[in-house]
């Protein structure tokens, strides 16, 4: 399906919604003399949600509704309650077709805590980053060859980020607690990014306000590991004007002025201020033919597609749907009291149904993407197939194709027979055909999903 990874969770923001006015953004661009008709605010990654989706095109009315649709289903609250963007990766194509491309998710309390901290100078605030967004669009306009791999070291977390040329991007972050510094866990982190490191560039950045405890620490591992990295000063990334007793929050606004600079040379930069009042996504969300081909593509390299059909709808109030079902069939029950036993257990058996339905539709595996990605990941990698359509529906699934014998298709038929959520699959035709090329055999294969929870 759409590879979705690196998800990081959402965290409440105490100090975001309640800045003591001591640290406020506001006393802080003060005190750091910020230029006040251009100021941006960084969000810590720990701050936000992030996913990763590769999708095999560009056009951008495509690319939103597959990101609404996705982050749907993974956030704790009502879409409605927060602000998505998203930006394409430059490096364009992944493993030859793919388009890499970040999502960014924030609540709209978060956002509406930060423009109140900047009190005064709330009306020049031009931008609310992401901080990885950030670090992505400071190593894109760096002239180097090869990957790039960035550390950023602020007094409570260690950021690591990495941009290959084969188009992978990564991003972690290390949370510090005080003076203890989590060796181990840092060693681990490192060597899981140097895995997709080949060749190119290791960037240390260290701020003022870090413990020098710390620093040496950070220094000490990469020389074990024999790390050769280059230090970056000030003018490399100028983030590092910091208040030291008010924390890395100035930090987070004084890079204002890189900022300022990668907007005027048009780099990659998500603000997630622009999209704070623009129209929420409606209740109901389908996604198109369209969308459905090219994840197809996608995930099974298939050689060409025709037409699919989806039927697949996502209800954001559904808990209140299935809220007002059961009021309506308590008050069928009680409002008769000369009601037929037969009645009220017809009534308790509906009212069972319809419970057993939400936890049903409330799965993500049996919604449209998760069905497809259940025959995607069963179809065996040495079949060579080519699918004329594809049918989803909640119950069923129908899809009809070529291959090149017989043999084949049974193979494709015991590997679906395999998934835990599939009662039934039958191929209910199949023939061939001859040419110079070959022979080439047709079929067409129904699965039944197990719907045992809600009949």
């Amino acid at each position: 399906m759409y590879e979705i990874n690196q998800r990081l969770p959402l965290k409440s923001s105490p100090f975001i919604k309640y800045f003591p006015s001591e640290v406020s953004p506001a006393n802080i661009v003060r005190e750091i003399g910020a230029e006040k008709d251009k100021l941006y605010y960084i969000i810590p990654p720990k701050r936000y949600y992030r996913i990763t989706l590769k999708l095999p095109f560009k056009e951008k009315e495509r690319i939103e509704k597959v990101v609404k649709y996705e982050v749907l289903g993974n956030i704790p609250e009502e879409l409605s309650d927060y602000v998505v963007a998203f930006f394409q990766l430059e490096n364009g194509r992944y493993n030859g077709r793919l388009t890499p491309l970040q999502t960014y998710t924030v609540s709209k309390d978060e956002i509406k805590g930060v423009i109140a901290g900047f009190g005064e100078y709330s009306k020049n605030l031009r931008g609310l980053i992401p901080a990885e967004s950030l670090y992505y669009a400071f190593l894109k306009r760096l002239e180097l060859a090869g990957d790039r791999l960035f550390l950023d070291l602020s007094q409570d977390t260690i950021a690591i980020l990495l941009i290959s040329e084969s188009g992978i991007f990564k991003s972690s972050t290390l949370e510090l607690e005080g003076d203890l510094f989590p060796g181990q866990e840092f060693v681990f982190l490192i060597q899981a990014f140097l895995r997709d490191f080949t060749s190119g560039t290791v960037l240390v950045n260290m701020r003022s306000g870090v413990d020098d405890r710390i620093i040496n620490q950070v220094i000490g591992i990469l020389n074990k590991l024999e790390i050769k990295y280059r230090r970056l000063n000030t003018g490399d990334f100028p983030v590092d004007r910091t208040l030291k007793d008010k924390g890395y929050l100035s930090d987070m606004i004084s890079a204002f002025g890189l900022l300022y600079q990668l907007q005027k040379s048009s780099q990659a930069v998500v603000n997630l201020l622009k999209e704070e009042f623009k129209p929420r996504f409606s209740g109901r969300i389908r996604l198109k033919e369209a969308i459905i081909i090219a994840v197809l593509l996608l995930v099974i390299g298939a050689m060409g597609i025709t037409k699919v059909g989806l039927e697949a709808s996502y209800y954001r109030n559904r808990s209140i749907e299935l809220e007002d079902a059961i009021r309506k069939i308590s008050l069928s029950v009680f409002k008769k009291p000369d009601i037929d036993a037969g009645e009220i257990r017809k009534s308790i058996r509906e009212l069972e149904k319809n419970r057993k339905l939400m936890s049903y539709l409330l799965n993500p595996r049996y919604g449209a993407s998760g069905l497809l990605e259940e025959v995607a990941f069963l179809i065996p990698g040495d079949i060579k197939l080519e699918f004329n359509e594809l049918v989803i529906k909640r119950d069923s699934i129908r899809f009809s194709g070529k291959t090149t014998s017989f043999a084949e298709v049974d193979k494709l038929k015991e590997a679906l027979k395999t998934s835990d959520i599939f009662k039934d699959v039958k191929v209910v035709s199949s023939s061939t055909t001859g040419s110079r090329e070959g022979y080439t055999v047709s079929f067409v294969i129904e699965i039944d999903v197990k719907t045992g929870l809600v009949e």
